[in-house]
């Protein structure tokens, strides 16, 4: 049921809103309710609050029964009394004229390093200039090691670089030595090697292909083809015919193609369009 608190004289009453619950134990349905009153007093006095008389049905013995919560009694004593000059204890006293210009003098006296182990206290920019110059440290290694890792990168391109130098150099050598020796079979095969070399180790397998490589560098490349393309046609002639290729002119054609060296790429600059076309 819901209890109430009577209104009283001298404090106001606030109650909070009830807590209901209802739980079943297995057995039984078990119900509860919660409620709570904030009591604020106006003026000293005595408060008394009632007793609350609770009744319920006892099914076990089928008969009402009363909880019963007595009355309490709360007494407001309100502020204090001021204390008077008089009731100050004895036993506090002011300090004395003397006594205060004895410790100022103590005071004076007193190193300014008083309380320390050795007199010295660490300044905030020793601390500021060490870690500066750490991290000054740790920079330098770090530019060192990228340093370090620069080079050696372009220490490997560059080898790299004069590995496929040298690699190309003696493909032309081999493609001059065969067209010399008047071989067609032995020129095709000099010249798939070079265009594999130019290729970056990708693998050719035709004359076709290496037409498409040799009119790269040059402007004009019309003979250059009809020379491939004259080779090409005399590798499925008869002996007798392919000793007739002119291997000699076939280089001199081709000369320009295969030792052209490859065109420099300039970065171009970034030229802005003008603001105004007037």
């Amino acid at each position: 049921p819901e209890v109430t608190v009577p209104p009283q004289p001298i404090v106001k009453i606030y109650p909070d809103k009830a807590k209901t619950q209802t739980d079943f134990d297995g057995k039984w349905v078990v119900g509860s309710r919660e409620e709570k009153f904030v009591l604020v007093s106006t003026q000293p006095g005595t408060v008394t609050l009632p007793a609350i008389h609770v009744p319920w049905w006892n099914i076990e013995t089928s008969r009402w029964e009363e909880a019963n919560l007595p009355a309490k009694v709360l007494t407001v004593l309100g502020m204090l009394p001021p204390v008077s000059s008089g009731q100050i204890s004895p036993s506090v006293q002011a300090p004395s004229v003397a006594s205060i210009e004895s410790d100022h003098q103590m005071n004076a006296q007193m190193p300014a390093n008083f309380g320390t182990s050795d007199g010295a206290k660490p300044l905030p920019w020793s601390w500021i200039t060490g870690g500066c110059l750490t991290l000054w440290l740790v920079t330098l290694v770090a530019w060192w090691r990228e340093r370090l890792k620069r080079n050696g990168q372009g220490q490997e391109m560059a080898k790299k670089d004069t590995g496929k130098f040298e690699s190309e150099r003696k493909a032309i050598q081999g493609v001059k030595a065969a067209c010399l020796e008047q071989s067609a079979e032995k020129t095709r095969a000099a010249l798939l090697q070079w265009a594999s070399i130019k290729q970056e180790g990708r693998p050719c397998r035709s004359l076709g292909m290496v037409a498409h490589i040799m009119k790269q560098p040059v402007s004009d490349s019309a003979e250059i083809s009809a020379a491939i393309w004259n080779l090409d046609r005399t590798l499925y002639t008869t002996s007798a015919e392919q000793q007739t290729w002119d291997g000699r002119q076939f280089w001199e054609t081709v000369k320009p193609a295969i030792t052209a060296k490859p065109p420099k790429f300039h970065k171009q600059e970034n030229v802005l369009p003008p603001l105004y076309l007037h």
